[in-house]
């Protein structure tokens, strides 16, 4: 079983990591597809189909019941539990997909360490977000940040957000290992606070927030 990494928090919040080695056949066969899943996944190409089944059957892993659970997507595009007060969030990169599952509002990012992560950096870095960083582990802290900032985007979960100006990261003492911070989503009258967690490994970096 490639199951990377799991938690549970003491909120009755939960995550995982899969890592994708099998064939879809015995996601498929774990699952047991409804007919209109079925027909979703027959308009994804190879690697989206793969990504959706591995997220679905570690969602449905990390909430334990015998029954199956059904997502479905809001008008925003985010993906919601079925006759569930639970909330979610998936996300994957190369052949790993991260799913968390919360009693409230949650986001989760996770992505292999690039060097292009510099280049993109004026995309989501405002200045007072620059103005914290420093030049050592310049590559893994602009990875946090992205992390965060990604996960704290799923959890508000409306789409229409500037990274740079909308979604505040609380000044913290940086360890390149793991940590956590607070972070801020303000979007017109819209106004949360959340905690962010990372996790960094040589290969991947995991972040994920709860709403306080």
């Amino acid at each position: 079983m490639p199951l990377k990494y799991i938690k549970w928090h003491s909120d009755l919040t939960r995550l995982g990591i899969w890592k994708m080695e099998e064939p879809d056949e015995w996601y498929e066969n774990q699952l047991l597809l409804s007919a209109s899943e079925t027909d979703e996944l027959n308009s994804l190409s190879a690697k989206k189909r793969r990504e959706w089944l591995a997220s679905r059957w570690l969602l449905q892993y990390l909430i334990g019941t015998n029954h199956r659970v059904y997502t479905q997507r809001d008008e925003f595009g985010k993906p919601h539990l079925c006759d569930s007060g639970l909330f979610i969030s998936l996300s994957h990169s190369s052949d790993l997909v991260a799913v968390i599952v919360s009693s409230v509002a949650c986001g989760i990012d996770i992505q292999h360490f690039t060097p292009k992560i510099e280049i993109i950096a004026d995309k989501f870095m405002s200045v007072a977000d620059k103005n914290a960083m420093n030049e050592h582990n310049k590559r893994t802290l602009l990875t946090v940040f992205w992390g965060a900032k990604e996960s704290l985007y799923k959890a508000y979960g409306k789409k229409e957000l500037d990274f740079r100006e909308d979604i505040r990261i609380q000044t913290f003492d940086f360890d390149p290992l793991e940590g956590c911070f607070g972070g801020q989503v303000t979007k017109g009258q819209f106004v949360a606070d959340y905690r962010v967690y990372y996790l960094n490994t040589e290969s991947y970096a995991l972040s994920y927030c709860m709403k306080n």
